[in-house]
């Protein structure tokens, strides 16, 4: 009887052990030999992974802001789009605890920004499933300076950067996988919701709409849904001391901008107009693709603005008060239809996000303007294309700029540029058709360059490959109508 206690026991120890192995060897990096997954962007080519279709997100995040430290759960629902014996998310940085497929845990691998998840059985093509990712750690630690630029100007891809007031999100291009797990390129667009728990008097302030504020003994959870498909780079979490200013009018879309505390009496009129320019921006593009806009200004010298979807997200440069200003503001409004909703297929194509935003800026400015504001901005950028230090700078091309380029004025100013000589080329009632005609038939999508080019024919009724190929691909500045015309080495 002892003996069979005794087999019993080992026997129980024995399964035990196989147990823990196994739920070690899931959770371990060292047993998976990672392979690279790549939606094959030639600017960044390890951004983006095949195999599925992400659906939604759910992050749930508490930040430690004494640590600067972010503890997280990421949940997301996929489509497989082909067999899957093992798919990658794209993840930089932290201390994974678990990984799960259905509340299994499962086995794992991480190389650099690629995490490899192996499901425990084979997931077919048309199948619906979840993930879950839990970590823990420090924003970017660890990150390699060549991924993380240190560069200033990509600061807008930093992802969660802790402040002395709080924290904010920006993430283009590659900045989302800085903070998140997620298949991190345009052409995956999916839908978001939040909880976000911060420690009182902390506010949040997200993409999307808030839902709810939880408030259990001095934690605040913020739940807030974006059902809108949204791009990761596009998605942002903004914490601190920040004051809601909400505006709904019966018709209109509704608008709620937050902003730093000390700042609210200098901000608030400058986003007064808010309302007013998205009814002007629909009469010449179309219906406000979104359900909801508003900006918020953090208190925090941003160097630039970034257009975070249906939260456009401003420093305390954006106060201001110049035709600058209000340029910025239009510029970022306008991105929602242009870079948001109308996405980009690959990122060679910056133009088509930066030369709409940039251009139709100006028609705001028009509008508010008595003096031809228009025709001076114009002349300006005209005149530093031209100019030959300029021009030795500058990417050689605006429609392959390289991705060291891809926030170069000369992407912004040529792109705008091209689309003024365009609408010379074939007349005001023409040029905006083509703008709305693209962006209907491209919203909640991608677009190329390619397919902007064909619309442009198909709606012009001619040929315009010669113009988008001396504007686009070609160093030559050409002559516009009516601008003067740039240095004899144009």
């Amino acid at each position: 009887m002892k003996s069979l206690v005794t087999v019993i026991v080992l026997a129980i120890s024995l399964l035990v052990s196989i147990l823990l192995c196994w739920m070690i060897a899931s959770c371990t990096t060292g047993q998976v030999t990672v392979k690279p997954s790549s939606l094959e962007d030639s600017y960044f080519p390890l951004l983006g992974n095949e195999g599925y279709d992400a659906l939604h997100y759910h992050l749930d995040i508490t930040p430690d802001f004494d640590a600067e430290t972010l503890d997280a759960t990421v949940e997301i629902k996929m489509q497989a789009t082909q067999n899957l014996t093992e798919f990658n998310l794209d993840f930089w940085g932290y201390t994974i605890t678990d990984v799960t497929i259905k509340g299994q845990l499962v086995k794992y691998g991480r190389d650099q920004g690629e995490l490899m998840i192996i499901p425990n059985d084979p997931i077919a093509i048309g199948d619906t499933f979840e993930v879950t990712v839990a970590y823990n750690g420090k924003p970017r630690q660890g990150i390699p300076e060549d991924v993380f630029y240190r560069d200033p100007k990509f600061l807008a891809s930093a992802g969660w950067v802790f402040h002395a007031g709080g924290s904010f999100v920006t993430s283009e291009p590659r900045g989302a996988s800085f903070w998140y797990p997620v298949n991190d390129h345009p052409k995956d667009k999916a839908t978001y919701s939040f909880s976000i728990t911060v420690p009182e008097p902390y506010v949040v302030a997200t993409s999307g709409e808030l839902i709810e504020v939880i408030n259990d003994n001095g934690m605040l959870t913020y739940k807030s849904v974006l059902n809108d498909l949204t791009a990761s780079y596009l998605v942002t979490v903004h914490t601190g001391d920040l004051i809601l200013d909400e505006t709904r009018k019966e018709g209109q879309v509704p608008i709620r901008n937050y902003f730093a505390g000390r700042h609210f009496d200098r901000a608030r009129p400058i986003f007064e107009d808010t309302s007013e320019m998205i009814t002007f921006y629909e009469g010449i593009i179309g219906e406000y693709p979104f359900d909801v806009y508003g900006s918020v200004v953090v208190d925090f010298d941003l160097p630039y603005a970034l257009e975070t979807q249906t939260l456009s997200t401003y420093g305390t440069r954006i106060l201001e008060d110049s035709v600058r200003t209000d340029i910025t503001l239009a510029h970022e409004l306008v991105h929602q239809w242009f870079g948001n909703s109308v996405s980009l297929a690959r990122w060679q194509d910056i133009w088509l996000n930066e030369g709409f935003a940039t251009y139709l800026s100006l028609m705001w400015v028009t509008e508010i303007y008595e003096d031809d504001v228009m025709q001076s901005v114009l002349n300006d950028w005209y005149d530093r294309i031209s100019d030959p230090d300029f021009m030795n700078t500058a990417p050689d091309t605006i429609g392959d700029p390289n991705a060291e380029n891809l926030f170069h004025d000369g992407v912004y100013w040529r792109g705008a540029l091209t689309l003024h000589a365009l609408r010379q080329r074939v007349d005001d009632e023409v040029f905006f058709e083509m703008i709305r005609t693209y962006f209907q038939r491209f919203k909640d999508s991608n677009a190329t360059v390619e397919d902007f080019i064909a619309l442009a024919n198909e709606v012009s009724g001619e040929d315009l490959t010669d113009l988008f190929d001396v504007w686009l691909y070609q160093k030559v500045v050409p002559q516009i109508e009516g601008l003067p015309f740039g240095d004899d080495t144009s």
